[in-house]
């Protein structure tokens, strides 16, 4: 790491060793630190590194002030960011694709779109990017510049230009071409203006490019429509997806599944469970990753009240059932948390069957996580059911099992409250 520790030479004394320094600091381990101290967005201590550098005689190399650069546009200190950018052009420098991007975008971000453009059209000159020859810069463009363009142009109200670049990297024969993030980009700024034309023109573009649909293409497509509070929301969802050639199967429904149970609340899951009611009409069938993905929202979504909780989880539980599919490990495991949520006894007893299940059919405890024996354990004490402590405790010790951490911590509380109850 350019860190290397000096010997004591024989013959030296001890006041002339003391004043002679420990350890050998190289350019290389000037870097690191910088890089970890902007990591932790202490572009402070990143730029102390880089002074140390030159009172010690060292010229700071690039990396570290595209470091720099870096953590003073996200801080949006931009005249701090203009002052390493001079610093990356001293002399014969050119800076590299990273730190002309990162300007780029420093420079959308405080509204000076004629300078990011001047800018752009710049790095295009110098790393031949769209429809220019290669000159004399490090690297080439890469279409995380033309992205990071495009956002700064739609941020700032230029959408008819950010969309003149996109159109023309999709026709381009050379250089980058859109790639998802673009796409999204163009999705969440048509989805803010409520422009339904372009949203699915955009889809299709995305698909006909033969790219995939990402969480975030499906995040922004649930968002859209329902936030319009429309009560034909789910079925608008599916005439988009059709209209931008979007395949329609299990993996696509369970990724818009997944993103509907994220938004939480009972009226979002309400929609995903009718999703799932499309879905199998249409003949395409859900699977147990679709009704995990069920389960695991209505579990841990903390404001749904015990009594929607449990309506819900037996809703999810019965069209499994339903299908002839039975409970496996995960699953179990979220019907646990659920059972225990209701917080009295019939839910302590339900929670106590399904862990009873699970030992009896995967035979040791490993197969259920550290977390949940603790909110088991958690559970059954505050609801004052010893006895099933006692009962689950005395399973753990048998197996031979060594909890750790906040569970092993658990166990030795309820063995003293325990002790001092017999």
């Amino acid at each position: 790491m350019g860190i290397h520790c000096k010997e004591r030479p024989s013959g030296l004394d001890e006041a002339d060793w003391a004043t002679r320094p420990l350890f050998h600091v190289g350019e290389a381990a000037f870097a690191v630190f910088a890089a970890e101290f902007a990591r932790c967005n202490r572009v402070d201590l990143a730029q102390r590194v880089a002074d140390d550098m030159v009172s010690l005689g060292f010229t700071v190399p690039d990396p570290i002030l595209n470091v720099l650069l870096d953590g003073y546009a996200k801080g949006r200190d931009f005249t701090a960011a203009g002052r390493i950018y001079a610093l990356l052009t001293g002399g014969e420098k050119t800076p590299d694709v990273f730190a002309h991007t990162t300007l780029i975008n420093a420079l959308f971000q405080e509204g000076a779109v004629d300078d990011a453009m001047a800018l752009f059209r710049k790095a295009e000159t110098l790393f031949g990017g769209e429809g220019k020859e290669k000159g004399k810069g490090k690297g080439s463009l890469h279409i995380t510049t033309y992205n990071a363009v495009v956002h700064g142009l739609l941020i700032n109200g230029r959408a008819s230009d950010a969309e003149a670049i996109v159109d023309h990297l999709r026709n381009s024969t050379s250089g980058p071409k859109p790639d998802t993030i673009t796409y999204n980009t163009l999705l969440r700024h048509y989805a803010r203006k409520s422009d339904a034309t372009n949203f699915v023109r955009t889809l299709q573009h995305l698909t006909s490019s033969g790219l995939e649909p990402d969480s975030n293409t499906y995040t922004t497509i649930v968002d859209t429509l329902l936030q319009s509070n429309r009560p034909d929301a789910v079925t608008r969802m599916l005439d988009v997806m059709e209209a931008a050639k979007i395949p329609a199967n299990t993996a696509t429904y369970t990724a818009i599944i997944d993103c509907l149970i994220r938004r939480k609340g009972e009226r979002n899951i309400r929609a995903a469970l009718q999703l799932v009611n499309k879905m199998e009409a249409s003949g395409i069938h859900a699977n147990e990753v679709t009704f995990t993905s069920l389960l695991a929202g209505v579990t841990r979504d903390q404001d749904l009240p015990a009594m929607v909780q449990k309506q819900l989880v037996d809703e999810i539980m019965a069209k499994m059932t339903a299908r002839g599919m039975e409970p496996n490990r995960v699953t179990r495991n979220f019907l646990l948390l659920a059972a225990l949520k209701a917080d009295d006894k019939a839910g302590t007893d339900q929670a106590m069957q399904i862990w009873r299940e699970t030992i009896a059919d995967k035979g040791n405890q490993d197969h259920i996580p550290h977390t949940t024996y603790f909110t088991l354990l958690n559970g059954l004490a505050k609801n004052e059911r010893y006895d099933c402590v006692q009962e689950v405790m005395e399973h753990i010790y048998r197996s031979g099992w060594q909890p750790k951490g906040s569970l092993e911590k658990l166990l030795r509380q309820l063995s003293r409250e325990i002790a001092l109850r017999m």
